[in-house]
């Protein structure tokens, strides 16, 4: 599997989402918690109506696949703790609202960092990525989550 993106969260486990295996994934993927220390796999589940994972991406594939552009979300989804979330280890899905009057058009296959800074507020940076109209995007993209 490509384009899946593994991260460790706090305490010991590693999550996963999405990726690429020779054919498009699940319309509505989840997102795969491994826990190391009982050696256990949970997934939490989208809701049938939610429309991204995390932020931006792939929507619907193109029929030319790799080369061309499907359609591409636009929203941001946080991933939080939840102590009423007890089969998936605490973890649930939030939607945020993005404030502002410019946001970035939908795209997907673009790099992002991330980091958190002194005061505890998250910073998201998304670079580039394919637009649905299939051209190449060059704008660099700060999200800021306090």
């Amino acid at each position: 599997m490509s384009g899946d993106r593994f991260a460790q969260a706090r305490g010991p486990c590693l999550a996963s989402i999405g990726g690429f295996s020779g054919y498009e994934l699940l319309r509505f993927p989840a997102l795969d918690i491994y826990s190391i220390s009982s050696d256990k796999w949970h997934s939490v589940q989208l809701q049938p109506y939610a429309v991204a994972v995390l932020y931006h991406g792939e929507r619907d594939a193109s029929s030319l696949g790799h080369a061309g552009a499907g359609t591409f979300w636009n929203d941001v989804w946080l991933l939080t703790k939840d102590a009423v979330a007890v089969e998936t280890e605490g973890w649930a899905w939030r939607k945020i609202v993005v404030e502002g009057k410019n946001l970035p058009e939908g795209r997907g296959w673009f790099p992002s960092a991330s980091w958190v800074d002194d005061s505890g507020n998250s910073h998201i940076v998304m670079h580039g990525g394919l637009l649905s109209s299939n051209e190449r995007s060059d704008e660099l993209w700060e999200l800021r989550i306090n």
